[in-house]
C-alpha cells in the first residue's frame, strides 16, 4: 500500500513537469512526506 502510494506519487511528480504545476508539486512532495513519516515513525 505504501509502496504504491510511493511510486504513484513519484509518477504523478514526473507527469507534473509544465511550469504552471509548481503548486501540485509541492502538495504532492508533501503528501509523500507525510505517508514516509507514518510508515517509518508509526505516528
Amino acid at each position: 500500500m505504501t509502496a504504491a502510494g510511493i511510486a504513484s506519487t513519484a509518477l504523478a511528480l514526473r507527469r507534473e513537469n509544465k511550469p504552471g504545476s509548481q503548486l501540485a508539486r509541492i502538495k504532492l512532495a508533501a503528501r509523500l512526506m507525510w505517508v514516509l513519516r507514518k510508515t517509518v515513525f508509526h505516528y
